[in-house]
């Protein structure tokens, strides 16, 4: 358990169950998110513009990836990793 207890007894920073917590929570409320901003349009007259939005994004976003993960794993250089990951973050914003 890698929590540190401050002078308060209250646990301070993530362990391995929290971290999955987070991710488990965050990844349901962005789809949920997504269906409830998407759900209306799909229903309407306007679903035809959601499948081209959805072929785009689901492109961008595996470009992403895949570029984050090449950057992981090829650049050495910690400052040039740093700078590639807060460019591409900086323009997925």
């Amino acid at each position: 358990n890698s929590k540190e207890q401050d002078e308060d007894g209250i646990g301070e920073g993530l362990d391995q169950r929290s971290i999955k917590f987070n991710v488990a929570w965050n990844l349901w409320r962005e789809v949920a998110e997504c269906g409830v901003f998407l759900i209306p349009y799909m229903l309407g007259d306007s679903a035809r513009s959601i499948p081209v939005s959805a072929v785009i994004g689901t492109a961008v976003g595996v470009a992403s990836g895949f570029g984050t993960h090449w950057a992981s794993n090829n650049l050495n250089d910690k400052f040039w990793l740093a700078f590639f990951l807060c460019n591409l973050t900086g323009w997925m914003s």
